[in-house]
């Protein structure tokens, strides 16, 4: 009997928290209790690749990256970063995939077998400008503008690489507001010439005005785009396999068309 006069009070006192706890799990939301974290997305604002996070429109990217996700019933979070950081915070595992990239280039990276976009360089210069891009020996006469960390192709990288320091040759912006800044200089004459995604350019001139006329000078390179994902992920590969499979199934099926269409595109293939 003292047993069961001790264990008793105990056993009711359980019973109660039990429907307690019940009753309080009705009023809180629905949620899962394993839900697996995001898809950590990292790159600088590249638009219409990718844009603002939570806009309305946040890059065609982003949104293919959304809907490959999805297929895996991941969810992503977008984070606007400058692009050598992102691509450190992609290569530690702090990011799961590089948006914006071209191919093979982090070396490191899991690369989808399928494109996402064509990164077509080109020169812009102001409109009264008469130099034009006729190979690595016409860049020794002007004043280079770009991106630091950004690839541009054979024979301009290495021109770069080769007079990186020096700024009477080239001057390179980083930062979220490296295309702005870029832009302005060249307007103001401190630049030359401006190396810029030819799609970028088309998109800012169509809701904005950049300042002052200008015209495409020549083509440095054609780079196929990509979401690369980190080296640093068990799951990258799998990921990587999905967006390539949207990518083909939206490309045959006219949502990939619908989705270009959005942003004023076509598609590159």
């Amino acid at each position: 009997m003292p047993r069961t006069t001790r264990t008793c009070p105990k056993r009711v006192s359980t019973v109660r928290r039990r429907v307690g706890l019940f009753f309080i799990s009705l009023l809180l939301p629905a949620t899962p209790l394993f839900a697996s974290p995001p898809v950590v997305l990292c790159a600088d604002t590249y638009c219409p690749y990718n844009c603002e996070p939570g806009a309305e429109q946040p890059g065609y990217l982003i949104e293919l990256a959304t809907a490959a996700m999805a297929s895996r019933n991941e969810t992503i979070e977008y984070r606007i970063e400058p692009w050598e950081r992102a691509i450190v915070d992609t290569r530690g595992g702090r990011c799961d995939a590089l948006v914006g990239t071209p191919a093979g280039d982090p070396a490191d990276f899991i690369f989808p077998s399928v494109e996402a976009g064509m990164n077509v360089n080109v020169f812009i210069t102001l409109a009264a400008s008469n130099w034009r891009y006729r190979g690595a020996e016409s860049l020794a006469d002007i004043v280079l503008g770009g991106i630091d960390g950004y690839r541009y192709g054979e024979p301009v990288d290495s021109w770069i690489a080769q007079h990186h320091n020096d700024v009477a040759r080239v001057q390179l912006i980083s930062g979220e507001t490296a295309i702005d800044q870029n832009l302005a200089m060249l307007a103001r004459g401190r630049t030359t010439a401006y190396l810029e995604d030819k799609m970028v350019l088309q998109y800012r001139a169509q809701i904005t005005r950049l300042g002052s006329p200008w015209r495409i000078a020549g083509e440095a390179s054609r780079l196929p785009f990509h979401i690369a994902f980190s080296p640093a992920k068990p799951e990258s590969a799998a990921r990587a396999k999905a967006l390539a499979s949207l990518i083909k199934t939206w490309r045959q099926n006219g949502q990939l068309k619908k989705l270009l269409a959005r942003y004023g595109l076509d598609d590159w293939h």
